[in-house]
């Protein structure tokens, strides 16, 4: 049974040790509710909890009992919190980074399905170039977006195959892509310098 704090109380470390004790089940249980999918290969229940008692010590000697919950509502601050912080060392540590090695072929094939009819690369110079334009597009992408074109448009894989990779669905799969290359066509708004007949800034052809 759990032990009531009186109002004005203050608590010591010791009975601190106790109160985590008691209250670890329902503690772990809280995070497990909101980790879901992926995230809990990176941050399990357990980690919260080492978390929610790291914070607690540090912040006990600020805590005073207003009424026999406000324990409760503090530690229940201080887990939400854990768990925010935790969320986010996630997001940041699994931000989807393309490999380019040995894709040169199929980012120069996107490039050309891009730019669909507005020419051909003047030089292999210029195709190189356009090459590095479209990796800084893609990286500028939003994580989701980018994450689709790569899987879909780049290493060839079905919405289906994406949604299963990015533990989403498929109509999700889709918006993520038809957002992403419209977002990809604007980020390459310049890419017609790079094609051999495509209008000059005097309005001539290029040679």
């Amino acid at each position: 049974m759990r032990r009531s704090i009186s109002t004005g109380s203050a608590i010591s470390t010791a009975e601190l040790t106790d109160l985590l004790a008691e209250r670890a089940d329902s503690i772990r249980a809280f995070a497990s509710r909101r980790l879901r999918g992926r995230t809990r290969i990176r941050v399990s229940p357990d980690d919260i909890f080492q978390d929610v008692c790291r914070n607690a010590y540090r912040a006990i000697s600020a805590f005073t009992s207003d009424g026999p919950s406000s324990f409760d509502r503090w530690l229940l601050t201080i887990t939400k919190n854990a768990l925010i912080d935790a969320l986010r060392k996630y997001n940041r540590a699994g931000e989807f980074r393309p490999s380019w090695d040995g894709l040169d072929d199929s980012l120069t094939d996107y490039f050309y399905r891009l730019a669909g009819s507005e020419g051909t690369p003047s030089s292999q110079f210029a195709l190189r170039e356009a090459v590095e334009h479209l990796k800084m597009a893609l990286n500028s992408l939003c994580d989701n977006h980018k994450r689709a074109i790569w899987f879909c448009d780049i290493e060839g894989a079905t919405a289906e195959q994406a949604a299963q990779r990015m533990s989403t669905t498929v109509p999700a799969v889709k918006s993520f892509l038809y957002r992403g290359r419209k977002q990809l066509r604007l980020q390459m708004g310049s890419a017609s310098q790079f094609f051999s007949d495509a209008p000059s800034s005097d309005g001539n052809p290029r040679t």
